[in-house]
């Protein structure tokens, strides 16, 4: 199949920028550019006709849970036949089946590949243990796959309910749902079989939800599961708790979700895991690869990037890292750099991946986009917001609305066919 060979080249990463995919993400850029203007251009009459013919007929958040079944069913029927075609990459997969099977027969965690117990050697990711009274009923890697694409696919609920409640529009609601499962990176981690990273899309968009509701215990059981999902997520509850304390106004609740998740981090990976392995975190090791470019223990590698502005300057504007960037923010219409603040929650899984020495951490064909994915999506709501205020003084609302739903959707699903791994990537003429 088409999408298969795609996704095999693209899996390998890429070392440049490469022109093809220069073409394809301009491509996105002036075809989603050219619909907004043409719907923003169009007679009210023609949206309102068609509100009155099809508002009674059409649920949109019916519609956006059956979009979800058809994604859970499209990724589960390309991550099964994948198993049974012997094409998954070693070997991460492997690792994570061996340790849950382990798990159910008297060995916790374990794994022959990592040297030991998974959340000692590795990432203190103890949310997996929620995870295997699934696992039991059904001990294959099928299982984990199957799970991490129903958490996926689960996101659109609060993705729905948070653009409903700010654009005060159903149709706002779908179309962010829809074009954050059309999001060629969210498709990738969900075919990269099977990594706990991704369990925190949900709970991400659940706590943000939550605490837009201002149900703050329900916010709280939400970042207590994050912080369970893996040490690294407490970095970007980190950054959640700064943003509720000074752009939210809410001192108090971001200081202490700040605190808790600062003192989280630093317990599992100075404490609590070197203690019990007998050496340090494996991330910031001198063995480590991740940045090796920088230095090579976490002093060094903070000098030089403070110190040597000029060397971390030329390691992010890396031609393969630009477009990285470009294929992060095009098929999301761009909309997401107008609400800087809210992005830069996601500001520690971007400084990871900008300034790795890893190809494949920059790289929207990997895992490690899972909380970007997230904030990307939440910022363009309220980037798209600033732009209707902004520009209604010369548009109309509603009109504006439309136009920049529109460039949404036609961004996200242009990506699809242009960057994607899906079988929508059939319908790509460009097709390397």
């Amino acid at each position: 199949f088409g999408w298969r060979r795609h996704i095999e080249q693209c899996s390998a990463g890429f070392e440049n920028f490469p022109l093809l995919l220069f073409a394809k993400l301009i491509l996105i850029l002036a075809l989603s550019l050219f619909i907004a203007i043409k719907v923003l251009f169009l007679p009210k009459e023609f949206f309102e006709n068609y509100h009155k013919k099809t508002n009674s007929k059409i649920n949109s958040f019916h519609l956006t849970i059956f979009i979800s079944i058809i994604f859970l069913i499209t990724i589960s029927w390309m991550l099964i036949q994948s198993y049974y075609s012997f094409i998954i990459p070693a070997p991460d997969l492997w690792i994570f089946n061996q340790s849950f099977w382990n798990s159910l027969h008297g060995n916790f965690m374990y794994s022959t590949r990592l040297h030991g117990n998974y959340f000692v050697v590795d990432h203190f990711a103890i949310f997996l243990v929620l995870l295997l009274p699934f696992y039991a009923l059904f001990q294959s890697p099928i299982t984990l796959m199957l799970l991490q694409t129903a958490f996926i696919a689960l996101s659109v609920v609060p993705i729905y309910l948070i653009a409903k409640k700010q654009f005060e529009c159903k149709f706002a609601g779908f179309s962010f749902a829809a074009a954050f499962l059309a999001f060629p990176a969210l498709t990738y981690i969900a075919l990269r079989h099977f990594h706990p990273i991704a369990l925190s899309i949900p709970l991400l968009l659940l706590a943000f939800y939550f605490l837009q509701e201002n149900k703050t215990k329900n916010f709280f059981v939400s970042i207590f599961l994050l912080l369970l999902v893996q040490e690294t997520v407490a970095l970007t509850v980190f950054f959640l708790g700064l943003w509720i304390a000074f752009a939210r106004k809410q001192k108090k609740l971001g200081l202490i979700v700040s605190a808790i998740a600062l003192i989280y981090f630093l317990a599992i990976v100075f404490v609590i895991q070197p203690s019990i392995s007998g050496m340090p975190y494996k991330y910031l090791s001198s063995n480590s690869p991740l940045y090796s470019n920088l230095g090579s223990n976490p002093v060094e590698i903070i000098s030089n990037i403070v110190l040597n502005p000029v060397n971390t300057i030329s390691i992010i504007l890396f031609p393969q890292k630009l477009g990285y960037l470009a294929s992060l923010f095009i098929p999301s219409a761009f909309f997401a750099l107008f609400s800087l603040p809210l992005l830069l929650i996601a500001f520690p899984v971007f400084a990871q991946n900008l300034l790795s020495a890893v190809p494949n951490q920059a790289s929207i064909y990997f895992h490690y986009n899972a909380e970007i994915i997230v904030f990307v999506f939440l910022s363009a709501i309220f980037g798209l917001q600033n732009l209707i205020n902004f520009f209604s003084k010369w548009f109309d609302k509603k009109m504006l609305l439309r136009s920049g739903l529109f460039a949404l959707l036609s961004a996200s699903l242009l990506g699809a066919v242009f960057l994607g791994s899906t079988p929508a990537s059939l319908l790509d003429p460009l097709q390397m």
